[in-house]
């Protein structure tokens, strides 16, 4: 197999050459309220059913390790609802670059943020940017929900609105974790649409206010959950891990940087 674990191989298996392909894939979750409908634990449970996925498949042109997936994010906007769990982003900024020094001294210079959690994504973006800049390491960070989904499956209000607890998330949790999931999701309206214009509003345009989960929905949790099945689940699952694979061989056939003059 060519994606494999981190933590199942022995300190023997690193490379003794740097010019090896490898990619590092650092998982990162989240632990927050996806309302009434949803686990805490609904990020990170997505995440890992997409590394499940990665697992079965292969690459071409060198190899993926799969670090051990970081349950706990950056969730500040979900604080108003019990069991949501954060970490301070100067905390988790230090935790993972250190992670990817720690891959780095192992001779492994490419390194993947694979994110859940639309809240860890720029903070991952700045991660990505402090490793390239201070350690050498070709990084990137990737968020799943920014592939959006296969064709024909979710409308347009859908994709627009449905950004947390909706049919997507729904649907994959039906897939992974069946038995998390309430027998009847229903549909939650985002009160975005009363305020966004073409200029300003909470999740798209040039000016983006921000946001905590009740300014949406005074449940937590936006979109339309009651159309999820778990074939749209289990379809959608497929489509993450085959476009995560594309991007994994895009960054094994680039060029490593220059290392640093010092660190």
């Amino acid at each position: 197999m060519t994606i494999v674990d981190w933590a199942a191989l022995k300190t023997t298996d690193f490379p003794s050459r740097t010019d090896e392909r490898l990619l590092a894939v650092l998982p990162i979750g989240a632990i927050e309220q996806h309302g009434p409908h949803l686990p805490l634990g609904t990020d990170s449970t997505i995440l890992a059913g997409l590394l499940d996925a990665l697992r079965g498949r292969t690459l071409g042109g060198g190899r993926a390790l799969l670090l051990p997936l970081l349950p706990v994010g950056l969730s500040p906007e979900h604080k108003g609802f019990a069991g949501t769990l954060t970490v301070e982003a100067e905390t988790l900024l230090a935790v993972w670059c250190d992670i990817a020094r720690s891959v780095a001294r192992a001779g492994v210079r490419r390194l993947l943020f694979l994110n859940s959690h639309g809240g860890n994504g720029a903070l991952a973006d700045v991660a990505a940017f402090r490793l390239r800049d201070e350690a050498g390491v070709l990084a990137a960070a990737l968020t799943t929900h920014r592939f959006g989904a296969p064709d024909g499956m979710l409308d347009a209000d859908e994709r627009r609105y449905g950004i947390h607890g909706g049919h997507a998330e729904t649907a994959l949790m039906r897939a992974i974790a069946p038995d998390l999931v309430a027998a009847e999701p229903g549909a939650f309206a985002s009160r975005e649409r009363d305020v966004a214009t073409a200029r300003t509003s909470y999740t798209a345009g040039p000016a983006r206010l921000a946001w905590r989960a009740e300014d949406l929905n005074a449940a937590g949790t936006v979109g339309d959950a009651a159309r999820a099945t778990a074939a749209d689940g289990a379809a959608l699952l497929d489509f993450l891990a085959a476009r995560t694979v594309e991007v994994m061989e895009d960054l094994l056939a680039l060029p490593l940087p220059p290392e640093p003059l010092s660190r």
